[in-house]
C-alpha cells in the first residue's frame, strides 16, 4: 500500500512527538482545523475544557485521533456546504471527548458509508474499531452533522 500525504504527515507528527502531551495534541488539532476549514472559508470555533493537559498520549491512539479528526474535517470542507463548524474538546476520567458540529447539508451515514467511493467513512470506522475509539455520527438532511469522538488516553 502506498501512503497518502495525510498519513505521512500524521506519522511524522507522531515520530517527532513520541512523548506527545494532551496540550500538544490540542494545539495540533486546532491548527489542522484552522488550515482545513479556513481554506474553504468556513467559520470555525474551537472550545477546549482540559484542565489536566500534561498527560502523555499513546502514539497509536495519537495517530488514530489525528487521522479521524482530519478526515471528518476534510469531509465537512468537501461535501457539507457548511458555513460554520464548532469543535468542543473535553478531557474527563482519562478520556478525550471531541464533538464536531457543522451547519451543513447533512447526510445519511449508513447510506454514504456503503458507497463504493466512500473510503474515508469506512476507514474511520475501521481505525476507531481497531483502537477502541468511539465515533458516532448524528445527521439529518438539511440540518447539519454532529460527530462525537471518545478516546481513552
Amino acid at each position: 500500500k502506498i501512503l497518502g500525504s495525510e498519513e505521512i504527515k500524521n506519522i511524522l507528527f507522531v515520530m517527532t512527538n513520541k512523548e506527545c502531551t494532551l496540550i500538544r495534541l490540542i494545539e495540533e488539532l486546532e491548527l489542522r482545523g484552522e488550515l482545513i476549514l479556513s481554506y474553504k472559508e468556513i467559520d470555525f470555533e474551537f472550545n477546549k475544557n482540559c484542565a489536566k493537559n500534561d498527560i502523555t498520549i499513546n502514539p497509536e491512539i495519537l495517530q488514530s485521533i489525528l487521522f479521524i479528526f482530519e478526515e471528518i474535517l476534510n469531509n465537512i470542507s468537501k461535501h457539507s456546504l457548511a458555513s460554520k463548524v464548532v469543535i468542543d474538546l473535553q478531557y474527563k476520567q482519562s478520556r478525550l471527548l471531541i464533538s464536531i458540529a457543522d451547519n451543513g447539508s447533512g447526510f445519511d451515514f449508513s447510506l454514504n458509508k456503503s458507497k463504493s467511493h466512500s473510503y474515508g467513512l469506512q476507514i474511520i470506522e475501521e481505525i476507531s474499531k481497531n483502537n477502541h475509539i468511539g465515533v458516532s455520527f448524528s445527521s439529518k438532511s438539511g440540518k447539519g452533522t454532529k460527530v462525537k469522538i471518545n478516546a481513552k488516553i
